[in-house]
């Protein structure tokens, strides 16, 4: 779980060990919650789904995903044939929004949250 942790941070996510991330989730009251389907150790890729969560998640500012342990796999097709086996309509994350114009000019928040938040089930 290091290595997650190292590559989420890498990418700008906020990460918080929990114990209990359900009852951690709760403090993030402004923000849109989302459970992991699964997640790629080897990328941080975490698959979530259903389509009202997806749309939720873009339109939000910040998005919290709560992790569990047993959903965190140790590759990234390993992880989306679970999510896929999961739900009908997935879709897939691994750090906050942000995109660059020709110029290279970086912008956060135009196609989902600027902020992205994982609550990982641990110590």
């Amino acid at each position: 779980m290091e290595r997650l942790v190292r590559i989420l941070k890498k990418n700008g996510v906020d990460v918080v060990l929990s114990k209990n991330p359900e009852v951690t989730a709760l403090e993030f009251r402004n923000a849109h919650v989302s459970h992991a389907l699964s997640v790629a150790e080897d990328t941080g890729i975490i698959f979530m789904g259903g389509e009202k969560d997806r749309r939720q998640s873009a339109l939000s500012d910040h998005h919290v995903v709560v992790v569990r342990r047993d959903v965190i796999l140790s590759d990234t097709v390993s992880a989306f044939l679970k999510a896929r086996n999961e739900a009908r309509i997935i879709f897939a994350s691994n750090t906050p929004s942000k995109t660059a114009d020709i110029e290279g000019t970086l912008i956060y928040g135009m196609h989902g949250a600027i902020r992205l938040t994982v609550i990982l089930e641990g110590e």
